[in-house]
């Protein structure tokens, strides 16, 4: 795993990038700030957490961009409570560009 700080349409995110995740994740409190930047739509996903914990998402954001060093990634990021990051992006973001 690695963290990075980076842009999403224009607001500062801390970014943890796990190849061991099976989705892409942004935190709730972010998608607030950027109400009508990001394009949603209802997407059914239950994942089981480490502590046994089933957690069903239900909002999924298609092809958010994300900006790294003046180059523009895309990444489907389902909508998430609690997390110490802003986004959590699995490896499939790196093949939609």
């Amino acid at each position: 795993m690695v963290t990075g700080n980076f842009i999403i349409k224009t607001h500062p995110i801390e970014v943890l990038f796990d190849s061991g995740a099976t989705h892409s994740f942004i935190y709730a409190r972010l998608v607030s700030k950027m109400q009508g930047t990001l394009t949603s739509k209802h997407s059914m996903l239950g994942i089981t957490l480490p502590d046994v914990k089933m957690v069903n998402f239900q909002k999924l954001f298609i092809d958010s961009s994300i900006l790294i060093h003046s180059h523009e990634f895309l990444a489907d990021l389902y909508r998430f409570e609690v997390t110490e990051f802003d986004i959590i992006l699995d490896m499939d973001w790196l093949s939609k560009r």
